[in-house]
């Protein structure tokens, strides 16, 4: 159903759990069903389901927005942004509650899981200011990698605003993992204070005001591709 565009896996699975989804005539009830879309026929709420066309936006995420399509607590999600009416898509990654710049959404789920794997290497850039300054030398130790959550990151880059020290950095991950900007600071004594990514491989967050999205171009998808495989 993710595949399809109807809905994310979670929500997919509510549709499921709340008899909502035929299979052939027959109420499903186990999500983890496979299904032949050229074989079976599925429907959700009595509506036979058809492939979605594939969709590619881009958003500036302000601060103070989850990526997630529903909270528990209430907070205003990234997907109250989107535009009206347009059909499911899913966040190519996440940029936490207190993160800002380029979050990319699509429904087709092979973009997304090419464009998210360690193994594609898709360079993402963030722009960092810390609570105090780091010198050269811990800049090269984090670019060497670190131990976050009893794992070594990747090899990124860094590169400070000023030479010798600086409070703001430019960092290069190929890698996505959760809030790994801020806990590879943490290991070495220093707090994420702001942050925002403004690159994802060839596609920049240049021209986008925060809070806006839009769909990417046919250029910006092949681009895309070309840097995940």
């Amino acid at each position: 159903m993710s595949k399809f565009g109807i809905a994310s896996r979670a929500e997919a699975r509510f549709l499921i759990l709340e008899d909502r989804v035929h299979v052939n005539g027959v109420i499903e009830r186990n999500p983890t069903r496979r299904v032949d879309p050229d074989l079976d026929r599925l429907m959700v709420d009595n509506v036979p389901v058809q492939p979605a066309k594939p969709l590619y936006w881009m958003l500036n995420k302000p601060l103070g927005y989850v990526t997630t399509a529903r909270d528990p607590e209430g907070r205003p999600t990234v997907y109250d942004l989107l535009p009206r009416g347009l059909a499911f898509v899913s966040a190519v990654g996440r940029l936490d509650y207190q993160s800002s710049g380029l979050l990319l959404f699509t429904n087709d789920t092979q973009f997304a899981a090419k464009l998210t794997s360690p193994a594609s290497h898709v360079p993402k850039v963030y722009e960092v200011t810390l609570d105090a300054p780091i010198s050269t030398a811990i800049a090269r130790q984090l670019e060497q990698g670190v131990v976050v959550q009893g794992r070594r990151t990747l090899p990124a880059r860094l590169r400070l605003a000023q030479p010798g020290a600086s409070l703001r950095v430019t960092v290069t991950l190929y890698e996505g993992r959760n809030r790994q900007v801020r806990r590879m600071f943490d290991s070495v004594g220093r707090a994420v204070v702001w942050l925002q990514r403004v690159r994802i491989g060839p596609v920049m967050l240049d021209g986008l005001g925060s809070g806006e999205a839009r769909p990417l171009t046919d250029d910006e998808v092949r681009a895309l591709r070309q840097a995940s495989r």
